[in-house]
């Protein structure tokens, strides 16, 4: 099973990112280590299987990221389950956001496939979106 909680710096211990296309040391930089941001850790039996988080845009609306380890593969069904349950729970009912977004990169197509599989729609194509100038294309999950 594995348990949605409040991210702490001692849970990377033994971390190892997967193909998830984001830089961790970036990540760390603009988004964990600022405490106007909603950052969680998704735990299992063992150890750490990805950091999420969000950042807000607007009143009501945020961007998520996520940063799966290696022990996604070993956990799949859980760690969909949970992100759903992340997505569903509590961002859009305990935490009251009516649009959540998120940006992949377009040439990553286990994680365009994903998006869609929960639920997120495709609603645009950012040329150059990032400093390495990649392009992504946004999604976006919308509560009627």
């Amino acid at each position: 099973m594995i348990k949605i909680v409040e991210f702490r710096i001692d849970h990377l211990v033994g971390f190892k990112q997967s193909e998830s296309n984001m830089d961790l040391e970036l990540v760390m930089n603009e988004n964990i280590i600022n405490p106007s941001r909603e950052v969680v850790s998704l735990i299992g039996n063992d150890g750490l299987i990805c950091i999420a988080g969000m950042n807000c845009l607007r009143e009501g609306v945020a961007e998520l990221w996520l940063i799966p380890g290696i022990k996604v593969v070993e956990n799949k069904l859980e760690f969909y389950k949970s992100v759903k349950a992340l997505i569903y729970g509590y961002v859009f009912k305990e935490l009251g956001l009516h649009r959540l977004e998120m940006a992949i990169r377009a040439d990553w197509k286990k994680g365009l496939k994903w998006a869609k599989s929960l639920g997120f729609h495709q609603e645009g194509y950012m040329k150059h979106w990032n400093k390495e100038r990649e392009d992504h294309i946004l999604f976006a999950r919308v509560v009627q």
